[in-house]
């Protein structure tokens, strides 16, 4: 779940005037610098899910064209 952080409680108040600049009163997002982004589907089991689902398919393939 998204927490959202009031900016003032965080940013230079230098900062947030700069950023009004460009967007006022509006939700902006950030995103995660790249190193701390995760894999996808490693926050959920979503990717192991597909995976053995996937497997599932081609087992189930397999047996049918014995």
């Amino acid at each position: 779940m998204v927490q959202y952080i009031n900016a003032e409680d965080i940013l230079p108040k230098t900062l947030i005037l700069q950023i009004q600049e460009y967007v006022c009163g509006s939700i902006i997002y950030i995103p995660q610098k790249n190193n701390y982004k995760k894999s996808w589907g490693t926050s959920t089991n979503c990717r192991n899910e597909i995976i053995e689902r996937n497997n599932e398919i081609k087992k189930k393939k397999k047996n049918a064209q014995q």
